[in-house]
């Protein structure tokens, strides 16, 4: 595959290892677990998901909720391991090029070359698309169960703060200078996290609509499953009151916040004030001019 610039590569690398790290910690969970045979009109769906679970309840939180949260736990406590056994290795290879148990003297190093001592104390590459993936994969993650399970949230804090403490001491001590790229890797990902929100509001509407806990209605138990089928119907949004009605209401809200502002943007601009972004550009620009001028004067 063929890319313009590193900028593009890189973020194309983002996204395919943010998708892949999601499918892993989140979505493998939902597909191993559930039970879709209900579907019967959706043939493939009811064949490829053949599980155990109709919907969440208790066992569901016992078996694939453990699961879930230790393998979340991993995660956010991996960037302090990786920490760890980095400057391990890092700090015993150069122990055993300086014959030393403390490498603090360079000028006695036995590397037989330049590059292999570049290699060697020069530290390792800053590569920040992942740290980016990494990132993007705590919040969805959170986003995605944190309407049925709360826990996440906190996790997610606790992860996010483990990664700034070991980045910021990773790139005192150990990474190389990293490369300069254009701010639209940035902009992409703080975009994308506005849609962490939705993900709560699908899941924790889908959760909220159960009918045997909030409408207090007994489903039939078919002999060949272990649990009723799904109570799921999408209409339900607009003829019961349930948890999940505020839900649905703010997703409604969002879509159409970002329908007028894709189609009509002037007029949400004037309504809540908001600057466009060539306007800002624009005005920035204007006084960048301003302050260059001036100090060309006075200088």
């Amino acid at each position: 595959m063929s890319f313009k610039n590193k900028s593009q590569k890189y973020n194309f690398i983002l996204k395919a290892v943010f998708i892949a790290l999601f499918f892993q910690t989140g979505l493998i969970v939902v597909f191993a677990f559930i039970d879709a045979r209900w579907t019967s009109k959706m043939f493939l769906m009811s064949k490829l998901f053949g599980g155990l679970y109709t919907d969440f309840n208790a066992d569901w939180f016992n078996d694939a909720g453990v699961f879930l949260l230790t393998t979340y736990k991993v995660q956010v406590m991996f960037p302090m391991v990786e920490f760890f056994l980095r400057s391990t290795v890092r700090t015993v290879k150069r122990c055993f090029d300086q014959r030393k148990c403390w490498p603090n003297d360079v000028n006695r190093s036995r590397a037989p070359t330049i590059n292999k001592f570049v290699e060697l104390y020069l530290g390792q590459q800053f590569w920040v698309h992942y740290k980016y993936s990494t990132i993007l994969n705590l919040v969805f993650v959170a986003f995605f169960f944190g309407a049925i399970m709360p826990v996440m949230f906190p996790l997610c804090f606790v992860g996010l703060c483990v990664m700034y403490i070991v980045e910021t001491l990773m790139m005192y001590y150990s990474y190389r200078k990293p490369a300069m790229f254009d701010d639209k890797m940035t902009h992409q990902v703080i975009l994308a996290l506005y849609y962490g929100p939705v993900a709560f509001v699908g899941v924790g509407a889908w959760a909220f609509q159960n009918q045997m806990i909030y409408a207090n209605k007994v489903l039939i138990l078919e002999t060949s499953n272990v649990y009723p089928a799904n109570s799921f119907r999408f209409m339900n949004f607009f003829n019961q009151l349930t948890p999940a009605t505020p839900l649905v209401l703010f997703f409604v809200v969002f879509i159409a916040f970002r329908v007028i502002k894709g189609t009509w943007p002037y007029i949400l601009n004037q309504l809540f004030c908001i600057m466009p972004a060539r306007d800002v550009d624009k005005m920035i620009e204007e006084v960048e001019i301003k302050t260059y001028s001036r100090s060309q004067k006075e200088w």
